[in-house]
C-alpha cells in the first residue's frame, strides 16, 4: 500500500519510484530534542495531577478497591481476584465485568500500604505520565515524515485535556490508564513486527504484542475496539502486506478469544450466576425502544463533541435524569446526527488520500463504539471516561485541522513561514494555558467525597445518583462528628459535634428525598433514608423517626428485595423490637444474597444469642471474624455468649481482645464491668469502668453501671453521685431516676424518693 501522501501540497507530475520499506521514523528515539519533549510531556502530566497526591477515596473507589473484600487481603486475595468478577469481594455479586489486573495491582499496594489512598493516586498519575512518552513515541513513528512538533503538539493537548481528570483522579479508573499503556506498547511491537524483514523477528515481535495486548485485555475490556483501531493505523501509515495485517488480527484475535472464555468461566462459575439487571439510574435509556435509544445515543454523542471543544462543566455522574430521553425530532439529536454522518461521509470521500484528520474522526469514530450505545447497550448511559482513548483521535483531528486551516505543509523538509508559526502557536498555547487550569483545578475537585459531590450536585442538580453521592457524602461527615465524641472530654465541644451530626443527617435526608422525587423506585435512596431516620431517632429519642425507617427499608426491599443490607438494616429493627424471629428471617435472607456480607453473620450472631441459641451464636460471630478480622464487636459479643455459658476465661480473654482492637469502644468496658461485677470482682469492674470514663465522660451507662456497683459494696454515697452523672448527662434516660428512688427507698428517705418519682415521670414526659 502507498505511503501517507497528505503532505503533498501541489501536484506531482511523476510518481516516485516504490522504495524499499523504511524504518517507520526517520529521527532516532535517542535524538536530543526528542528526549527534552518527552520529558517535558511526563512533567506536565506529572504537575498537573500532583495535587491528587493527597486525595482519598471516592466513588468507585470503595467498591473496587477500599471495601473489597479481595483486594485488602492483599496478595492472598490474589486467587479470589483471578477466579471471581470485578466487585464480587464487595458483595454485588450479579456484575458481569472481568478487569483482574487493576485488582490485583490495588491489592499489592493494599499489601505494601494499607488504607492509603495517596499511593495510589501516586500511580495513577506516574502511569498517566509515561503514557505521554509512550503516546508521543508512537506517533512519531506514525508522523514520521513531518516535523517533530506534530507529534508533540498531539501529545501535549492529550496531555493537557480536562476530559481525563476523572480517570487520572480516581483510582478506580487505572484499569483505562493501564489498558492504554498496554495498547501503546502493544502497537509499538506491531509497529516493529511490520517494519523489519526477517520473518523470525517477525513472529517474536507477534508474540510480545499478544502478551502485552492480552494483558490489556485483563485490565479493560474495551481494549477489543484495536482489532479494527489498528488494522486503521496500517493503512494510513505504514505499508504493511496482507501478512502483518493477517498476522496482527490473528494475534489481536487470540487475545481477545482467550479473555472473553476466560471471563465467560469465571463468571459461570460460583455466585456469579442469576440475571445481571442493568438499572435505569445506571443507563437511563437501557430499556427504551430502539429508535428512542438510537436518537439518544446519537444525542449524547453530540454532548461528548461538545466536552471535547469546550469540557466545562465536569462531572462524575450525569445519569437519569439530568440527560433527557429523546426521539428523533429532538434539535440536538438531528444536529448531532447531521454532524456525524457529516463526518463520517468527508471520512469516506477521503479515505484513500490517508488524511490524518480522516484517521482522527475513524479513530474516535471505533474506539467510541462500543461505549456509544449504539451497537450494544451497556450499564451506563454517559461518561466522561469513556472518552479516554477516543479523544487522541479528536486531538489528531484538532492539530491537523489547524494545519490545514494555516496551509502548512508540516513536513520535516519545510519551515513554516511567521504567519503560520505563530497563529499555530498562538492558538495553541492559549488552549493550552486554558485546559492546564482546568485540569488542574477540576482534578481538586476529586478531593474526597464531600468535596466532589457537593460540587457535581450543583452541575448535575437532576441527577438522582448524584442527590444520592451527595447524601451519602453528607451522612460520612456527619457520623465523623458523632465518632469524634467517642473521646471527646469537652461538654461544650460533645454537644456541638451533637449538633452537627443531626444537621448533617438532616441534610443527607434532604438530598434522599430530591432523589426519590427524581426517581420514585429508587431502593438505594430509600435505604439510606432509613438508615438516617432510625441513626437521628435514636440520638433524638425520637421514637416517630424510628418507626419511619421501616417503612423505607420495605419500600426499598419492595423495588429491589434482594439487597443485603436493606435485609439486614429491617430485619436490625426487630432484633431492636424483640421480635427475634422476624428479625431472624431477614438476617437469613441478607447472607443468602450477599455471602461476604459480615454485618449479615455478625447480626445472626446477636440474635441467636437473644433466642438462647448459643452454639449457633458462636458461629456466626466466628464467620464474621473470619470476613472481618478487625471488628472488635464481633470478639466482644462472642465473649458476652461465653459468658452467658458460664465459660469466664474464655470471654474475658476475647473482651481483652476487642479492646486490643478499638481501644474507643466503650461497649466491650461495659460488658467486661458487667461480667466482673457479676463475678462479685467489684474493684476490677471500676477499675475497667474509670478506664472507660477516660476515654469518653459522656457515657451515661458507665456512670450507671458504677453507681449499680457502689450499691453492692454499699458505698452508698458514690452510688448517689454515679447515678446523678448520669442524669446530668442524659435527663431522658429513666433508669438513672429508678436506681435514685430505689436507693433512698433502701436508706428510707421518703423525701427524695418523692423527688426522683417526680423527675422520673417528668423524663418520661420529654
Amino acid at each position: 500500500m502507498g505511503k501517507n501522501n497528505y503532505y503533498r501540497s501541489k501536484p506531482v507530475q511523476q510518481q516516485a519510484p516504490k522504495k524499499n520499506i523504511q524504518p517507520i521514523t526517520n529521527e532516532p528515539v535517542t535524538n536530543t530534542r526528542f528526549l527534552i519533549l518527552g520529558s517535558l510531556l511526563f512533567l506536565l502530566a506529572f504537575l498537573l495531577y500532583s495535587n491528587t497526591f493527597k486525595h482519598d477515596w471516592v466513588l468507585d473507589d470503595f467498591g473496587v478497591f477500599k471495601d473489597n473484600f479481595f483486594v485488602t487481603k492483599g496478595i492472598d486475595g490474589y486467587n479470589d481476584i483471578l477466579t471471581h468478577s470485578y466487585r464480587h469481594g464487595s458483595g454485588n455479586f450479579t456484575d458481569d465485568l472481568y478487569r483482574p489486573v487493576s485488582q490485583l495491582m490495588f491489592a499489592t499496594e493494599w499489601e505494601l500500604s494499607p488504607e492509603n489512598p495517596g499511593l495510589s493516586h501516586v500511580i495513577n498519575v506516574l502511569f498517566y505520565a509515561f503514557n505521554a512518552i509512550l503516546l508521543f513515541v508512537v506517533l512519531r513513528k506514525l508522523f514520521n515524515k513531518s516535523t517533530i512538533w506534530i507529534p508533540f503538539a498531539i501529545s501535549l493537548l492529550y496531555v493537557v485535556h480536562p476530559i481525563h481528570t476523572e480517570v487520572v483522579a480516581n483510582i478506580k479508573s487505572r484499569d483505562e490508564i493501564v489498558s492504554f499503556f498496554f495498547i501503546l506498547l502493544t502497537l509499538l511491537a506491531l509497529l516493529k513486527s511490520v517494519e523489519v524483514q526477517t520473518f523470525g523477528y517477525k513472529i517474536l515481535m507477534w508474540i510480545v504484542s499478544f502478551i502485552l495486548f492480552t494483558l490489556g485485555m485483563f485490565t479493560k475490556e474495551s481494549g477489543v475496539t484495536m482489532l479494527a483501531a489498528i488494522p486503521l493505523i496500517y493503512y494510513f501509515f505504514t505499508e504493511a502486506k496482507w501478512k502483518d495485517y493477517v498476522g496482527t488480527i490473528l494475534v489481536l484475535g487470540l487475545g481477545v478469544g482467550i479473555y472473553f472464555m476466560t471471563k465467560s468461566a469465571v463468571l459461570a462459575n460460583g455466585l456469579h450466576k442469576g440475571t445481571f439487571t442493568v438499572s435505569i439510574v445506571d443507563n437511563y435509556f437501557y430499556d427504551a425502544d430502539l429508535l428512542t435509544g438510537w436518537a439518544t445515543a446519537i444525542m449524547l454523542l453530540g454532548k461528548y463533541l461538545l466536552l471535547l471543544v469546550f469540557p466545562h462543566p465536569l462531572a462524575c455522574d450525569y445519569s437519569y435524569s439530568q440527560l433527557p430521553l429523546v426521539t428523533f425530532g429532538n434539535i440536538w439529536a438531528i444536529l448531532s446526527l447531521i454532524f456525524y454522518l457529516g463526518i463520517t461521509l468527508y471520512a469516506i470521500l477521503h479515505f484513500k488520500k490517508k488524511s490524518p484528520i480522516v484517521f482522527g474522526i475513524l479513530f474516535f469514530i471505533v474506539t467510541m463504539s462500543i461505549t456509544s450505545n449504539l451497537l450494544v447497550r451497556f450499564g451506563s448511559s454517559f461518561g466522561e471516561r469513556f472518552l479516554f482513548v477516543p479523544s487522541l483521535g479528536f486531538c489528531i483531528a484538532i492539530i491537523f485541522a489547524l494545519v490545514k486551516l494555516f496551509k502548512w505543509d508540516a513536513t520535516d523538509n519545510q519551515k513554516p513561514n511567521n504567519n503560520q508559526k505563530y497563529g499555530m502557536i498562538t492558538i495553541l498555547s492559549v488552549v493550552v494555558f486554558l485546559f492546564s487550569i482546568k485540569t488542574y483545578s477540576r482534578a481538586a475537585d476529586w478531593k474526597d467525597q464531600l468535596t466532589l459531590f457537593s460540587k457535581d450536585a450543583q452541575t448535575c442538580p437532576n441527577s438522582a445518583h448524584m442527590r444520592l453521592y451527595h447524601a451519602l457524602a453528607l451522612r460520612d461527615q456527619a457520623k465523623k462528628y458523632d465518632d469524634n465524641n467517642k473521646v471527646v472530654t469537652d461538654p461544650i465541644k460533645f454537644q456541638k459535634n451533637n449538633d452537627l451530626y443531626i444537621q448533617g443527617n438532616r441534610k443527607a435526608i434532604e438530598e434522599l428525598k430530591e432523589a426519590v422525587r427524581i426517581y420514585p423506585q429508587y431502593a438505594m435512596a430509600y435505604e439510606q433514608l432509613g438508615l438516617l431516620h432510625d441513626r437521628t431517632g435514636k440520638k433524638l429519642n425520637d421514637q416517630a423517626l424510628i418507626d419511619s425507617a421501616e417503612n423505607y427499608y420495605i419500600l426499598s426491599l419492595k423495588y429491589v428485595p434482594t439487597t443485603a443490607s436493606v435485609n439486614s438494616n429491617l430485619a436490625k429493627i426487630y432484633f431492636e423490637r424483640k421480635e427475634y424471629l422476624k428479625a431472624k428471617t431477614y438476617y437469613l435472607k441478607s447472607i443468602k444474597y450477599d455471602p461476604l456480607f459480615a454485618d449479615g453473620y455478625f447480626n445472626l450472631g446477636s440474635n441467636y444469642g437473644m433466642l438462647g441459641q448459643l452454639d449457633s451464636s458462636l458461629y456466626y460471630f466466628k464467620k464474621c471474624t473470619e470476613l472481618d478480622p478487625k471488628r472488635a464487636s464481633a470478639y466482644y459479643y462472642m465473649g458476652l455468649t461465653y459468658a452467658n455459658m458460664m465459660k469466664i476465661d474464655s470471654a474475658l480473654m476475647l473482651y481483652e481482645k476487642a479492646i486490643q482492637i478499638d481501644p474507643n469502644d466503650i461497649v466491650v468496658y461495659l460488658l467486661k464491668a458487667e461480667l466482673l461485677k457479676n463475678q462479685r470482682r467489684f474493684s476490677e469492674a471500676i477499675a475497667i469502668l474509670d478506664r472507660a470514663v477516660n476515654i469518653n465522660s459522656f457515657n451515661p451507662d458507665l456512670f450507671i453501671l458504677k453507681g449499680q456497683i457502689y450499691v453492692l459494696t454499699n458505698e452508698n454515697r458514690k452510688a448517689h453521685d454515679e447515678f446523678s452523672k448520669a442524669i446530668q448527662i442524659n435527663p431522658k434516660l429513666e433508669l438513672p431516676y429508678k436506681e435514685q428512688y430505689n436507693l433512698f427507698q433502701k436508706e428510707n428517705q421518703p423525701d427524695s424518693m418523692k423527688k426522683y418519682l417526680d423527675m422520673y415521670n417528668k423524663s418520661r414526659s420529654l
